[in-house]
């Protein structure tokens, strides 16, 4: 089965279902056909009767027409003593003119009088009926019709036939059954190899297409028309491959921005330190140098914190962290920043499933891009599987609350945006997420399930 394709195994697994319900259907409906075919025999030979019923001086169209396999006795009768209705066996009748076929004695395979054929029958005028008989355990089915009585005379006519002519019904019966399964499923099986075969040639357009996307760059586009599974992988892929090219693009752009980020302080960094190399005393160059090369720190470190992010699982069970103590202690360093802005907070002992120090790292980078923006206040809610954050600075840019603080952006004032990706890449891991929301006056982040 591994070695054949699709196609293959589709066909030999439907064969397999085909073969399993077509040798269980015969074994249940054989049987309970069989012992239908009875009821099926004797409504034959009854139609008979009832043809001949019609008119009967065509009885012998009929009866010329007879398949081998039935025999008959006809002929006429009279009663030639009166009915005794306590003993009505002692009736006495007549037979006139009786026509018995060739083939009645070949029938039975031994020698069976008519008479013994006749005992079985109800010489009532007016009616019909079937009736069984047996001889050599084999058993004969029968069907015959009696006259009204015109002049004292009935005309009557039986139907006889064996118990192999009733078997043979329910063979061919079978057959007849088993043929229409068999051509449905025939027909059933083309309609799943052709189905298969679009479905696979499909399947293989879309293979060519992922081989070639590394070849074209992923520029080139790919569109499936169908409305299956087939068409939302094609659509999934199509996504991704969009998503790609955002990716090159805006990585593109993160090499620019730590191009131009690491740049500004390293050039600082080497012109201060070739200035005091060339003899020149410059009062201000050892701060000048440190404190670029804590800007550059700064920038590393988020790089590595990022990066880490990527090798976060789940096989360390999870912390119960006071957000409450963390958030106070985390406030309390950025206080001296800047003095001049006032913090407000109403923090309720709640706490968080995950990592206090990523936790520290979230409230950190979202302290410090409001404090950058702040005018004259920071306010701080802590409410159950909610924290919001508030400053009344100057609104975000649309775009870059819409994009979720992607990697590699800049914020409005050319801030390199890999902070706040950091914040929602954490927070997603620990099962919550960052909106950000622009007030009348000032901007509101909210981490929440």
């Amino acid at each position: 089965m591994k070695k054949l394709k699709i196609t293959g195994q589709l066909v030999v697994v439907f064969s397999i279902i085909v073969i399993s319900s077509l040798l269980i259907f015969t074994l249940l409906s054989f049987n309970r056909i069989q012992a239908s075919s009875k009821n099926l025999t004797q409504s034959t030979l009854y139609s008979y009767v009832e043809l001949t019923e019609i008119d009967w001086k065509n009885g012998d169209k009929i009866k010329n027409n007879l398949p081998k396999s039935t025999a008959y006795i006809s002929g006429e009768f009279k009663t030639i003593s009166e009915d005794d209705e306590e003993h009505p066996e002692k009736r006495r009748l007549e037979f006139i003119n009786l026509d018995i076929s060739t083939n009645l004695y070949d029938l039975f395979d031994v020698e069976v009088p008519y008479e013994a054929i006749l005992r079985e029958v109800r010489f009532t005028p007016g009616i019909q009926g079937t009736t069984e008989k047996k001889v050599d355990n084999k058993e004969y089915y029968m069907s015959y019709g009696v006259s009204e009585e015109i002049d004292g005379i009935c005309y009557f006519v039986v139907f006889i036939t064996d118990q192999a002519t009733s078997y043979s019904k329910a063979t061919n019966l079978s057959l007849q059954i088993i043929l229409v399964f068999a051509i449905t499923m025939g027909l059933a099986i083309v309609v799943l190899i052709t189905w298969s075969h679009y479905l696979v040639n499909r399947i293989k357009r879309l293979q060519r297409h992922i081989s070639s996307l590394k070849d074209t760059n992923y520029e080139e586009a790919y569109v499936d028309k169908g409305a299956d599974e087939v068409t939302e992988l094609a659509n999934s892929i199509e996504t991704m491959r969009l998503e790609i090219l955002q990716n090159d693009k805006t990585k593109q752009e993160m090499l620019q921005n730590i191009s131009h980020d690491f740049k500004t302080p390293i050039g600082v960094i080497k012109s201060y330190a070739e200035a005091m190399q060339d003899g020149h005393m410059l009062d201000k160059g050892p701060d000048v140098i440190i404190k670029q090369s804590e800007i550059l720190y700064n920038k590393t470190q988020q790089l590595i914190i990022y990066n880490k992010l990527e090798y976060l699982t789940h096989d360390k069970e999870f912390e119960s962290v006071n957000m409450r103590r963390l958030i106070e202690s985390v406030e309390n360093n950025f206080k001296a920043i800047n003095p001049t802005i006032k913090w407000e907070n109403s923090l309720e002992d709640i706490y968080f499933q995950g990592y206090a120090d990523n936790y520290r790292i979230v409230i950190e980078n979202i302290l410090e891009n409001s404090l950058r923006y702040a005018k004259s206040l920071i306010r701080i809610t802590l409410r159950e599987d909610k924290i919001e954050i508030y400053n009344e600075g100057e609104a975000l840019d649309e775009k870059f609350i819409k994009d979720g603080f992607k990697a590699y952006e800049k914020g409005s004032k050319g801030k390199f945006g890999l902070g706040m990706s950091i914040v929602v890449k954490t927070l997603s891991f620990f099962g919550y997420k960052l909106n950000a929301r622009n007030e009348d006056v000032g901007v509101t982040f909210t981490i929440s399930k």
